[in-house]
């Protein structure tokens, strides 16, 4: 896999404790790229409510918009599905 500008490979099994998404929302408040929640938690705030534990939360973000929104989630720690 190629890593986009700005990316680092993880380890293969990382220790973290995911943003819930109000945080992420606040992180990206500034960042001018479309991105949009995905998966779990995006059908979660579909439906409004938590219908299960989450261990990660996915956003979607333009690859070219990639190095903007890595700068306003830093330290966080993610990895990318290209």
């Amino acid at each position: 896999m190629t890593l986009p500008p700005g990316g680092q490979p993880l380890p293969a099994d990382p220790p973290w404790e995911a943003w819930p998404p109000a945080e992420v929302a606040r992180r990206l408040r500034g960042v001018t790229a479309p991105w949009a929640f995905a998966a779990g938690w995006a059908l979660d705030l579909f439906l409004g409510r938590v219908s299960r534990a989450h261990g990660d939360i996915e956003i979607s973000v333009p690859s070219g918009a990639f190095e903007q929104v890595r700068r306003a989630l830093e330290p966080g720690v993610f990895d990318v599905v290209g």
